[in-house]
């Protein structure tokens, strides 16, 4: 299993926003969580990645226990995150936030190897290629989500945890 979790309690204060949710994921599946606003999907997702604590229960990735780890240590395990909103460094033009997205390899040296994965990234996001120089801020939305995608791959990670707004 690539994601496992364990009968995990989160509160915001004193309300409970999960109470003993468990799932698991495994390698090359694809989970989608469906529910109500103030379900706890994006809690759950917090959870995961360390955004928020848990009370109770315990989480896995690729068999090692993430439970108590800070984010930034879950992230270099190798779990990228697209948030609702994209969240992207809206000043910053497309190359920069794919740069950004690549950040723990650039500092192993593995430049040229990022260098392919932005084309790549231009093959699949075609929009991507033509706006490089453009800032992020100014892209319309669909080409913003282009991009937070393409920034989240740019890691390599073994999972992508994505939310999104449901109308």
């Amino acid at each position: 299993m690539i994601i496992e979790v364990k009968n995990i309690d989160v509160f915001y204060g004193n309300i409970q926003a999960l109470k003993q949710i468990s799932l698991w994921v495994t390698k090359g599946e694809i989970v989608a969580l469906i529910g109500g606003n103030g379900a706890g999907k994006s809690t759950l997702m917090k959870a995961i990645v360390g955004l928020v604590k848990k009370k109770s229960g315990a989480i896995y990735f690729d068999g090692q226990p993430i439970t108590t780890m800070p984010s930034a240590n879950i992230t270099r395990l190798g779990i990228s995150v697209v948030a609702e909103g994209r969240r992207l460094f809206g000043p910053l033009s497309v190359m920069d936030n794919l740069n950004l997205g690549a950040y723990l390899r650039l500092t192993k040296r593995q430049g040229q190897e990022v260098q392919k994965d932005i084309q790549t990234m231009f093959e699949i996001f075609p929009p991507l290629k033509v706006r490089r120089t453009q800032s992020a801020g100014t892209l319309s939305g669909g080409e913003q989500q282009m991009l937070a995608i393409a920034r989240a791959l740019m890691a390599r990670p073994k999972a992508i945890l994505m939310t999104s707004h449901c109308y």
